[in-house]
């Protein structure tokens, strides 16, 4: 069949330009081969193939322009044989681009973290080339989707190996896509995707104090109690902190107070939360402890660190105040007998009550109608209550027959020398309203008078009322 062929074909050479699968081959062409093989197949035409070490025993001479395909390992080339330079040429060689294996993303999905990957292009795990062709660096391509599969939107401008989450991305799933590149040969590959992520969510607002553990003057000026608050996350929004106090009575403040965060504001913040009443009492140093007992606003979940107070202490500017003498604090002008006298100390030490006594003037009077002789010893800060017996509103330290009613009036006088030390009415020869029917009590500050002065040093109450047993001066 062979020997047939070949007689075929030179025959047709002498005769006309030779047709392989067609009668009518073209006149520009010495041999024109049809590709089609029947009715429903195609075919080509195959060079012959060798490989490097077939193709050196070709003999020699070789003639200009020969044409091989060499295969050997991943050397795929058409080449023409150039005689005048004696060696083969590369007409066409063939080069698959690079592979991207694996595509791994690496980071918490929160908003404001970054994401990242492994991705290595020198490491053949993570891309190859089968004419080992020199990697070069990726192409990278980030993607947002509404769910964790399918294809998504690229997210524009986001070409980087690392990406920043933004609060765009929230509820959102992302995913890295690659296009391996190769410095020489085909270039670029195929993308190739990493799962998504997890959905992106806001970082967690979590609010604490940094203590202060502060000391502070009830008359500092400014009078601001600053506190400091630390959260490890930012809140793209305002975030409101509510602080209780354990103690109001020495703040401007009557309650809780919220303040606010502002939106993107960094770790610490401090800010004026409570202001100091800086009143005229001796009330000591209050030790006042601020709680953070609720937050609010913030995109994350919302929660209190581990550090929600802070100890404050406001030291006290007024001294305590100190009587001339001892005095009458309380004076009760009960029903029936309900008579009650409440004497103080607040002279700053223990006295003899036995160097005072009580008189009592009666109708107007200018002559003293009873004496009260005291005893035993009174200390600072304490009363001293004498009582009818016969009431029933206090049990009294000393029982007395007092029958006073409202226009008598009533002295503390030093016992040894008759010199009054502080009255409740006016001695004169016409009786007078004093306090009928009614309690008063010594205002804060005053102190022994011997001119009685109802209005300006006296809390009046009605019938029956009474506060005996305390006093504060």
């Amino acid at each position: 069949m062979n020997r047939f062929f070949v007689l075929l074909f030179f025959s047709s050479i002498s005769l006309a330009q030779v047709g392989i699968g067609t009668n009518t081959p073209d006149p520009a062409a010495v041999l024109d081969v049809n590709s089609q093989i029947s009715p429903t197949e195609y075919g080509g035409l195959k060079l012959p193939t060798v490989t490097i070490a077939q193709r050196a025993l070709i003999p020699t001479p070789i003639p200009d322009g020969l044409m091989i395909y060499v295969s050997d390992g991943t050397t795929r080339c058409l080449q023409l044989y150039n005689s005048s330079l004696g060696n083969w040429l590369d007409v066409y060689c063939m080069n698959q681009p690079p592979v991207a294996l694996s595509v791994v993303v690496n980071g918490t999905t929160n908003v404001g973290d970054v994401l990242s990957t492994t991705y290595d292009q020198n490491n053949p795990a993570f891309q190859t080339d089968n004419e080992n062709d020199t990697p070069d660096v990726p192409l990278y391509q980030w993607y947002s989707n509404t769910t964790p599969s399918g294809l998504g939107t690229a997210i524009a401008g986001a070409t980087n190996a690392t990406y920043t989450i933004v609060g765009g991305d929230a509820n959102n799933y992302l995913s890295l896509g690659i296009t391996p590149q190769a410095a020489t040969g085909a270039s670029p590959g195929i993308e190739v995707r990493s799962a998504y992520t997890s959905q992106v969510s806001y970082l967690p607002t979590i609010v604490e104090f940094d203590p202060q553990l502060a000391t502070i003057a009830e008359n500092a000026t400014p009078d601001d109690i600053d506190l400091v608050f630390e959260f490890p996350n930012v809140s793209s929004t305002a975030v409101q902190v509510t602080v209780t106090s354990n103690d109001y009575s020495r703040l401007l403040e009557t309650g809780p107070v919220t303040i606010t965060i502002p939106a993107n504001q960094t770790s610490p913040f401090t800010t004026t939360v409570f202001n100091i009443d800086d009143n005229a009492l001796p009330d000591g140093t209050a030790n006042l402890t601020f709680t953070i007992t609720n937050v609010t606003g913030g995109l994350g979940s919302n929660s209190i660190g581990t550090d929600d107070t802070d100890l404050w202490d406001i030291t006290d500017d007024d001294s305590t105040p100190v009587a001339t003498d001892l005095f009458i604090s309380e004076y009760v002008e009960g029903s029936g007998n309900n008579k009650y006298l409440e004497i103080a100390n607040f002279t700053g030490a223990t006295v003899n009550l036995a160097n005072y006594e009580i008189v009592g003037y009666q109708n107007g009077g200018t002559n003293v109608d009873y004496t009260v002789v005291l005893s035993g010893t009174l200390a600072d800060g304490a009363v001293f209550v004498i009582g009818n017996g016969a009431g029933t509103l206090y049990t009294e330290d000393l029982t007395f027959g007092l029958s006073y009613n409202g226009n008598d009036d009533i002295a503390l006088r030093d016992s040894s020398t008759g010199t009054i030390i502080d009255l409740i009415g006016i001695i004169q020869a016409t009786a007078e309203n004093v306090a009928t029917d009614e309690t008063m009590t010594r205002n804060l500050g005053t102190g022994p008078n011997t001119v009685f002065n109802k209005t300006g040093e006296w809390n009046v109450t009605g019938q029956n009322t009474n506060s005996l047993g305390s006093h504060t001066f």
